[in-house]
């Protein structure tokens, strides 16, 4: 079709900036112009052109129709009121133009720049595009936008991505506003004069945003997805749980052990060790430590705080929009290693008990160097009785008895050993209960009760030191006592002889030094 259309050539020049452009430098008479253009289009276009000389009840108006086809052919002649006019139009009203059977790829990527910047991201999820003819490329903008250096809050982006960046050690995306309270390897945090400790995170030079944003749509799929991705990258927030920034797409990743720690004790003194494990995973657990552990076997929900007005609306368009942003933790392999290091102890019956199959660095560590409890006994004790004292604690003070008597009996260094010999046999063993409540009684006094106030574990400690000593006193003076006795009864060999003294006096200084530093 073929139709003729009469316009003033000051008012064509002065509303389409096409003819402008192409009269310069010559007269528009003398050009022959072919315009292909759908007829009503066009009729509409020169009715627009014309309206300042109608009524404006007779003026050309946009619909869902014909706005994309008016706003391609304003752009292509330069009509910039008109084409401002189309894109308000399309941004308030792009579900109706989507319903209609428009063709949208029509647009170049100047028009889409211009409408794109019109949409937040909030308005670009509100657009209803099933067959995707528009979001996906709105989408791409949005990317670019994030990726700007200055960030557009309006747009709901409150931190670029242009800035983040991959550390080199620990492989994580940081963003150089909250790098040094992310935490990082432990060769790369320093601790500072106030206790607090910062990350030095390093730079990976063969990461950028490019072959990253490539990579995510090759996994992802759509840009929506990658643009939420990015989104989520470059906002961190705040947990008030384990003390640490997170990006935000890691929202349900705040790592726990459900179950507290249980720290490892000594078999004697059952004094807790400062190290342990986790019965819920089989992990190490250490009581101090100077860097926080931030692992854990199980995954929670972050505790975000919100100080400010860019928290709050991070946090809100979070949760409005936690399908597309959040991510799925990864899986954690504590029950392979659990079975690799924790086993259960076959002699323990139905019980739960676990038995550990890995060497520890603790082990073969001493807190107190071993050694056996032989109370008075000296070195010229007969040996079966330190085997028995190593092999049977329970028999311990019946040890101690048959040596005082023995020792107490000898007068010569030859006759020493088999007095002792023969007391050790003759005298039996006392009750086990009697045993027992000594040797409970002699630990309390020894070891400090944590159930206990520190007045009444002093009043313990006091009673078992006066106890001790009026032990050693008994003890001494019947010895001196017995020895007395036998030096009246052959008293001139006693004197003839200067080794029974020696042996007396020494033996004597040797046992009541022994005995202080054992009970001491």
């Amino acid at each position: 079709m073929k139709k003729d259309f009469v316009c003033n050539q000051k008012l064509l020049v002065e509303k389409m900036g096409y003819f402008a452009e192409v009269t310069t430098g010559q007269r528009l008479e003398d050009m022959d112009i072919s315009v292909h253009c759908d007829i009503g289009i066009f009729e509409w276009l020169m009715k627009w052109v014309k309206k300042d000389s109608l009524l404006e009840e007779d003026w050309p108006q946009l619909d869902a129709q014909c706005v994309v086809p008016i706003l391609v052919s304003a752009a292509f002649l330069q009509m910039e009121p008109l084409q401002h006019d189309c894109l308000l139009f399309c941004h308030q009203h792009m579900n109706e133009i989507l319903r209609t059977a428009t063709n949208l790829s029509c647009l170049n990527d100047s028009i889409l720049t211009r409408l794109a910047a019109m949409y937040t991201n909030t308005e670009v999820e509100m657009i209803k595009d099933r067959k995707d003819k528009i979001q996906s490329r709105i989408y791409t903008k949005l990317i670019q936008s994030l990726a700007e250096p200055w960030p557009e809050s309006v747009r709901g982006h409150w931190s670029s991505v242009a800035r983040v960046y991959r550390c080199g050690k620990c492989q994580q995306l940081v963003s150089p506003a909250v790098a040094p309270q992310i935490p990082c390897a432990p060769s790369c945090m320093q601790l500072q004069c106030d206790g607090s400790i910062l990350s030095h995170h390093v730079r990976d030079p063969s990461w950028n945003i490019n072959d990253y944003i490539i990579k995510l749509h090759k996994a992802l799929k759509t840009w929506r997805k990658v643009y939420w991705r990015l989104w989520g990258d470059a906002h961190f927030l705040y947990c008030t749980t384990c003390k640490r920034f997170f990006p935000a797409h890691q929202i349900g990743w705040c790592r726990h052990h459900p179950d507290p720690p249980q720290y490892f004790t000594l078999d004697a003194q059952k004094a807790p060790l400062p190290v342990g494990r986790y019965p819920c995973c089989g992990e190490r657990a250490y009581r101090f430590q100077l860097l926080q552990d931030y692992s854990g076997c199980q995954f929670r929900e972050h505790t975000v705080s919100a100080k400010d007005v860019r928290d709050s609306a991070v946090l809100a368009l979070l949760e409005n929009y936690r399908q597309l942003i959040e991510e799925e933790p990864p899986q954690l392999m504590f029950p392979e290693r659990l079975t690799r290091l924790v086993a259960r102890d076959p002699s323990a019956g139905d019980s739960k008990k676990l038995v550990c199959k890995e060497n520890f660095w603790w082990e073969g560590f001493q807190i107190v160097p071993p050694r056996p409890k032989l109370g008075l006994l000296t070195g010229f004790a007969n040996r079966r009785l330190i085997q028995e004292a190593e092999a049977a604690p329970a028999a311990e003070e019946s040890s101690d008895e048959c040596s005082d008597e023995s020792s107490g009996t000898s007068s010569s260094g030859s006759s020493s050993s088999s007095s002792t010999r023969g007391s050790a046999e003759s005298n039996p063993p006392p009750p086990l209960q009697k045993v027992i409540k000594r040797k409970r009684a002699k630990r309390e006094g020894r070891l400090w009760q944590h159930n206990l106030s520190a007045r009444s574990n002093q009043d313990i400690q006091r009673a078992y030191e006066e106890n001790a000593i009026k032990e050693i006193t008994t003890m001494l003076n019947r010895r001196t006592a017995t020895i007395s006795e036998g030096i009246s009864k052959n008293p001139k060999g006693f004197l003839r002889s200067a080794t029974p003294l020696g042996t007396f006096s020494d033996t004597f200084s040797k046992t009541k030094t022994l005995n202080l530093f054992y009970t001491l």
